[in-house]
Formats: structure tokens, C-alpha cells, sequence
């Protein structure tokens, strides 16, 4: 079989080099198809690709999020719960200890209380407003501290950052011999943090087994873990719900887990649906080029029909003649689609600084090899499809009518 292909093949290459200028007008269809359709999807992937660098920006994708339930829904009313279950430190550490195969080792996984609140100076009796996290200081890195260390296991220190170290006091060392009282909690200032980017707000972070279980009660922890890959969120997510029905039992209610890799699923449902579209519309123009390949051959087969008659005498079979054409008519498809492709590729290039120039989003053409699998289907479908006719003909010549048209 493979011994009856190639010479075919080699054949088809031999015509398009003969016609060559001949071959390029007919195909001009499938070319200008194929070259938008891989201009449209580089540039949807793109899109794509830059729209969820931007979601990854302001949502840690990656994270399986329990929150407390301190409301329940009541007559289509939410109502205060008298009573609900936090998740505790030890308690923490153990969900961790269940999921560590499905986690990062460099993760930000943590469990926090936040808070806003007034404290004191008492060194000065300033009082100032913060906002505070009571945080489980687990994978800390060191690289987050401007200046000082982390607190001891006392647990009676506290962090705070660049913004509120500043109010307090100009002077850093100053500020690491300050005290601050938060309610019945004196708490020494062990370190500095770095602010982060467009951090405003005078924050600090104190070690969460500070609060009492009534603390607790009034803020309650949320507890985030964070998964290796976008992938595993899912499993995560799963794991960690199935620890909290056998953990809490009935009172499993009480906790809501939640992740934000939906939002990537959606952005992609959406982007598919608009690339199915487009593609589409565009394809219609490659179905369009289809018929150019279809009247190369059809000429194709007029002019040799001498030939197709000698084959026939000298013992080529229907079978043989049409594969003869259907491989022309792919290695022509072909060939039109990686004119096709490279256009595609040349005009991404030049319509990308255009865009860059009328829009301040800065994404680029993606081109995936999804992309050039889905021309290598192209080329094969339209040859098959558009060059079956003429093949038929081609083999259902007769070859004594065939030799006398010579």
C-alpha cells in the first residue's frame, strides 16, 4: 500500500510544480481561509491567555477556601446562628497533614482571622485603627520581613507592616520597642513587614492562638489551602470537604469550601463558544477554496484523460486511478494550507502592533500546536471531500473512449 502511495504522492508534487502559478489561483480560497482561521484562533488564544493571567492577578486560583457559616438561611431570611464550630489551629494542621499530597510545599496556605479594631500605644496613648490578622504562621517566608524577626512561641508578639510602623513611629528600631494593646492583649512588636503593591492600609499580623475561643467566635478563621496546579484544586477541594464531614458531622454545616478555578471554567466556555463562532464564519471561506481544489483536478482530468486510459490498458484499476487524484487532491489542499498557515502567522504579526496601538491590553497571538493540528485536519478534509469527485470520474473513464480523445 505504502509502495502505491508515494509515487502517487510524488506525482501530485510534480503537477503543482509544473502549474505552479495555475495551482496557487485555484487554491487562493483555501489560502486566504486558512490564514485568517489561524490569525483568528492565535489571536482568541492570546486573548485568552491574557485574560487569565489577569483573573490570576486578583484571585489565587489555585486556592480551596473554608469559610464559616455564621448565618443560616430561614424562610428565605438569613438568620444569626447562636452557636457554630471554627476550625482551630490543631485542627488545621491536621486537614493539612491529610491533603499535603495534593498541595504545594511553597504554598500560602494558612488559616486567618481578620479584623478591624482600635488599639492603643501605651507608651503614648495613641490610638490608632489597623486592620488585623490572627494568622497560623506556617510556611512564613523570611523574605517578607523589612525588619525584625518573627514572633517567639510565646505568641505574644505581633507583626506589623511598612504603612502602620510608620504612623506609629519614624524610626524603625523605635518602633520594634513599641507595645500594642489590643483589648486584654499587650502585644510586642517583633518585626517590620514589606508592603506589598498598592498596599494603603496600616495592617498587622499577630499569632492566631492569641484569641480566645470568644475572639474566635466573633471573627472566626478562614482556613485556605493551596493546591501545586489548577488541576488539583478539584481533588483538593474534594479531600477537604470529605475531612470536614468526618471531622465535624452534623455540624459539617457549619463551613462552607469554596475554590475560584469556576471562574477560569467559565472564562474558557466562553472563549470556546466565541472561537467555535468564529471559526464558523471563517471556515465558510475554506469550504469555498475546497471548490478551487475541485476544479484543478476536474481540469486535471480532462487534460489527461489519454493518460488515465493508457493506465487503464496497461492494467490500473479504478482503485489505483482514484487514489492517483485523491493524493493529488491532498498534497494540492496541502500545499494551500501551509500558504495558508504562514499567511496566518505573517498577518498575527502585523495585526497584533496594530491592536497594541488603538488598545492598551497587552496581549500577543498565541499559536498553539491545537492550531497547526487543526490545518493539518483541514488539509486532509478537503482533500478527501472535494477531490472525491473528480476522482470518481477520473476512474469510471472508459478506456477505450479515453485513449481516442488523445
Amino acid at each position: 500500500m505504502r509502495n502505491r502511495l508515494i509515487p502517487s504522492f510524488v506525482y501530485a508534487f510534480q503537477s503543482i510544480r509544473t502549474n505552479l502559478f495555475h495551482t496557487i489561483l485555484s487554491v487562493l480560497g483555501i489560502v486566504i481561509g486558512v490564514a485568517a482561521l489561524v490569525c483568528i484562533l492565535a489571536l482568541i488564544d492570546g486573548l485568552e491567555k491574557f485574560a487569565r493571567d489577569e483573573v490570576g492577578k486578583t484571585t489565587n486560583l489555585n486556592a480551596v477556601v473554608i469559610e464559616t457559616q455564621t448565618e443560616s438561611t430561614e424562610n428565605h431570611l438569613l438568620i444569626k446562628k447562636a452557636h457554630f464550630r471554627t476550625i482551630d489551629l490543631p485542627e488545621f494542621m491536621q486537614l493539612m497533614h491529610q491533603t499535603q499530597d495534593l498541595r504545594a510545599p511553597y504554598g500560602h496556605s494558612n488559616l486567618t482571622s481578620e479584623f478591624n479594631a482600635r488599639f492603643t500605644d501605651p507608651a503614648t496613648k495613641q490610638s490608632l485603627a489597623a486592620e488585623f490578622h490572627a494568622q497560623a504562621l506556617i510556611h512564613f517566608p523570611d523574605t517578607l520581613l523589612l525588619a525584625g524577626k518573627f514572633p517567639d512561641e510565646s505568641g505574644m508578639q505581633i507583626l506589623v507592616n511598612r504603612i502602620l510602623a510608620q504612623q506609629l513611629d519614624s524610626s524603625m528600631q523605635t518602633v520594634m520597642e513599641k507595645t500594642i494593646q489590643l483589648g486584654d492583649h499587650n502585644l510586642k512588636i517583633a518585626g517590620i513587614l514589606k508592603s506589598k503593591p498598592k498596599e494603603f492600609a496600616p495592617i498587622a499580623i499577630l499569632p492566631l492562638q492569641v484569641l480566645s475561643t470568644e475572639e474566635c467566635q466573633q471573627n472566626p478563621p478562614t482556613a485556605v489551602l493551596e493546591a501545586a496546579t489548577i488541576e488539583q484544586v478539584s481533588p483538593l477541594k474534594t479531600k477537604t470537604q470529605a475531612w470536614i464531614r468526618q471531622q465535624f458531622g452534623k455540624d459539617s454545616s457549619d463551613f462552607k469550601v469554596f475554590s475560584n478555578d469556576y471562574r477560569v471554567a467559565q472564562l474558557s466556555q466562553g472563549f470556546s463558544l466565541f472561537r467555535m463562532v468564529m471559526g464558523i464564519i471563517v471556515g465558510i471561506s475554506v469550504l469555498v477554496g475546497g471548490v478551487g481544489v475541485m476544479n484543478v483536478l476536474l481540469i486535471s482530468v480532462t487534460e489527461r484523460t489519454a493518460e488515465i486510459g493508457l493506465r487503464k490498458a496497461l492494467g490500473a484499476r479504478k482503485r489505483d486511478i482514484m487514489q492517483l487524484f485523491l493524493c493529488e487532491s491532498i498534497t494540492i489542499s496541502a500545499f494551500g494550507s501551509a500558504l495558508g498557515l504562514l499567511g496566518g502567522v505573517l498577518a498575527g504579526m502585523v495585526i497584533t502592533p496594530i491592536l497594541h496601538f488603538f488598545s492598551s491590553v497587552p496581549f500577543h497571538a498565541v499559536y498553539t500546536w491545537n492550531t497547526f493540528a487543526l490545518i493539518s485536519g483541514i488539509a486532509l478534509l478537503v482533500g478527501v471531500c472535494f477531490g472525491t469527485y473528480p476522482a470518481l470520474k477520473a476512474a469510471r473513464l472508459d478506456p477505450v473512449e479515453a485513449i481516442r480523445r488523445e
